[in-house]
């Protein structure tokens, strides 16, 4: 029912750029009070109950953090022009000649939050853009531009975590192993 209703959200939301900051605190408040709304009533149903093992809270708790993170991941996706269902959809860039992924626009905004949501749900790293570069590519190539060529020497503590984050699934991809 809480999905349904953060489309309802999403699609009444207005388009002036000074709301946005407003209107994205409302919705992340909104989708936590309904996620913690819904935890502490199946919490209480189930402590009403006689038998609550403690394996039951923590995976009611780990469902309630999931849905907060898809619900705040849906909302980065639509918020940057993406499909808000899809990790790996792309959308048109540069007048429409081009095309991007989310990936590849949360790691170029060192997003760290993002970048390791999408990964959690399961973004491909893979993924190339209409320049033929993938997230980590782009990212690296932005650092070079600095004179760092790898994580261990980036500058900026977001940048050296966020290319860590790519290399290893790159590499997990990949099937080499640490």
């Amino acid at each position: 029912q809480a999905i349904h209703d953060d489309h309802a959200l999403l699609d009444a939301m207005p388009s002036t750029p000074s709301r946005s900051t407003e209107t994205a605190n409302y919705f992340r408040k909104t989708t936590t009070i309904t996620s913690i709304e819904s935890l502490k009533s199946t919490v209480s149903s189930c402590l009403s109950g006689d038998s609550v093992s403690k394996r039951d809270l923590v995976i009611l708790l780990h469902r309630a953090e999931l849905k907060a993170e898809r619900a705040d991941l849906r909302y980065y996706l639509r918020k940057e022009g993406f499909k808000d269902d899809d990790v790996n959809g792309w959308k048109r860039i540069h007048w429409g000649t081009g095309y991007t992924y989310p990936l590849h626009v949360a790691a170029m905004d060192l997003d760290e939050l993002q970048v390791r949501n999408l990964l959690r749900f399961r973004a491909n790293v893979a993924a190339v853009d209409s320049a033929g570069k993938t997230a980590l590519q782009r990212l690296s190539r932005q650092c070079q531009s600095c004179g760092c060529w790898s994580a261990s020497k980036a500058e900026d503590p977001r940048t050296r975590r966020i290319l860590s984050l790519l290399e290893r699934r790159n590499s997990a991809k990949q099937g080499l192993t640490y």
